[in-house]
């Protein structure tokens, strides 16, 4: 049986703009991840400035 594995990642790194703490760092990163899933999968999305 085999299975198909899928990896997508969202990356932002401080200082991000309109990041204030940990956690709008983490929002970033976040919408980073779906707009990898949103474009095919197995990407890397870097948070925009």
């Amino acid at each position: 049986m085999n299975h198909k594995i899928t990896m997508s990642i969202g990356v932002a790194s401080y200082p991000q703009k309109g990041a204030m703490n940990s956690g709008d760092l983490v929002n970033h990163a976040d919408d980073a991840l779906y707009k990898a899933k949103w474009g095919g999968k197995n990407q890397v999305k870097i948070a925009e400035n």
